[in-house]
């Protein structure tokens, strides 16, 4: 195995249902000689497609030096959030 992904879809939201469902990536990872050769993309465009069809939003934190930088490339900015090495990011999955 060379990577994986974990997502979770949360399911509809309590009060509004699903107009703010999210999918949490909990873990995005490619094995260190592996890097750079694209795994990360094809396994976070993955996890994007599979969650744009059934939530709003695909959420996830990632260390501000070891994971940040690589979704960073992929287009996606981090906002600050209560663990400072962790930025947060969302992305909207509406259409636009």
């Amino acid at each position: 195995m060379i990577g994986y992904a974990a997502a979770q879809d949360h399911g509809p939201h309590l009060r509004s249902g699903d107009a703010h469902r999210t999918v949490r990536l909990h873990d995005l990872y490619v094995r260190p000689d592996r890097r750079r050769d694209g795994v990360g993309r094809v396994l976070f465009t993955a996890v994007r497609r599979w969650a744009a069809g059934r939530a709003r939003h695909l959420e996830w934190q990632a260390h501000h030096e070891r994971a940040a930088p690589f979704y960073e490339r992929l287009g996606h900015r981090g906002d600050p959030c209560p663990q400072p090495d962790h930025p947060t990011f969302l992305l909207d999955l509406t259409p636009h």
